[in-house]
């Protein structure tokens, strides 16, 4: 948080950093079953994260130590600005103030609306 804190306060709009697979920390998960392939009430076969912990929590074990490998970059995370970042797609660029343009800004500049 501290970290998040400091770059706003240096103007900073988004962060991006590589990132590596996280493992579950086991003390955030229970056994778990479905009646098939996850066993049984008497016999559980699998692990879930509990009801009460976060998403974070659970999954908050990153086994790759710093500095992050190259091969990191393809999984690269970025925490922004939500007043900076317009939209944000699952594996695709973020669409930031700075390249939008909007229906009004190309009325105002006397140019069409053509995709």
């Amino acid at each position: 948080k501290g970290i998040v804190n400091d770059a706003a306060d240096k103007g900073f709009k988004a962060l991006s950093f590589k990132s590596t697979r996280a493992y579950p920390n086991y003390a955030f998960l229970e056994e778990f079953y479905n009646g098939g392939e996850c066993g049984k009430e008497d016999e559980p076969l699998c692990l879930a994260k509990r009801e009460n912990a976060t998403f974070l929590e659970t999954y908050n074990c990153d086994f790759v130590p710093l500095p992050k490998p190259s091969w990191a970059d393809r999984a690269k995370k970025q925490i922004y600005r939500p007043d900076y970042v317009l939209s944000h797609f699952v594996h695709y660029s973020t669409i930031t103030k700075g390249i939008l343009e909007t229906y009004a800004d190309r009325k105002a500049r006397n140019k069409g609306w053509d995709y």
